[in-house]
């Protein structure tokens, strides 16, 4: 069984999603680049 390892944001990461973000990139693409969840990284964008 391989079970996929969370990954968490550096500060700087989190910085550069909210930029991707604020550049129309979509929150399931932002949240691919970064290699973690999308519904994660929308609990950090509210």
């Amino acid at each position: 069984m391989n079970l996929q390892q969370s990954q968490k944001l550096t500060p700087e990461q989190r910085e550069d999603a909210f930029l991707l973000l604020e550049e129309g990139v979509s929150l399931r693409e932002t949240a691919r680049r970064f290699g973690v969840n999308p519904e994660s990284l929308r609990r950090l964008v509210k």
